[in-house]
């Protein structure tokens, strides 16, 4: 009798329609509520990598400025193998003064407390002579001149203008191994 009326089977089905129509859409309301902390999750993910591969740039491009600064230090202290460099370094000086160059001798200390030093001669005419001790000025390794005797050259009993500068040259940074 109840289904014998059509409006109110159509009211049960309709009730019964909707009912399920709310329980889709809740579950689907809460599949999207879950997808979507998911995918907001994972754009803060992205956005936090983002900015940890900006700072991974940011450190290498710094530990590669760090690099040049370390080996121009490095560079600035000699050590057995390098003291060669600060010979080269005093022969351009001369030769760019004007003047001859000859190393005599050199001391290099093993427990790093003292300096090493290097004794050589200079020749050239005083203005060249001046002109290289100036030039000392500019040596980037840390040392000056202990002890420097200056003679006149003679060639038999006339001057012939020339000077001989032997200089005893102490370096600071000279760092053993």
């Amino acid at each position: 009798m109840f289904w014998k009326n059509k409006s109110n089977l159509l009211l049960t089905l309709s009730v019964i329609f909707a009912g399920l129509l709310i329980s889709i859409n809740w579950f689907l309301y809460q599949k999207i509520k879950s997808a979507s902390s998911i995918v907001l999750e994972a754009e803060q993910n992205i956005t936090s990598l983002e900015k940890k591969r900006r700072e991974l740039a940011s450190a290498i491009s710094d530990i590669k400025a760090a690099e040049n600064q370390i080996i121009a230090i490095q560079n600035i202290y000699l050590n057995e193998n390098t003291f060669v460099n600060i010979v080269k370094l005093l022969e351009g000086l001369a030769l760019k003064s004007g003047n001859a160059f000859k190393a005599e001798s050199a001391s290099l200390p093993t427990a790093g407390k003292e300096p090493a030093s290097i004794i050589f001669t200079v020749e050239g005419r005083f203005a060249n002579v001046y002109n290289f001790i100036t030039l000392l000025d500019n040596v980037p390794y840390a040392g000056l001149i202990n002890d420097m005797s200056v003679a006149s050259k003679a060639d038999g009993t006339k001057s012939t203008g020339i000077l001989t500068a032997r200089i005893n040259y102490l370096i600071f940074s000279f760092k053993p191994k």
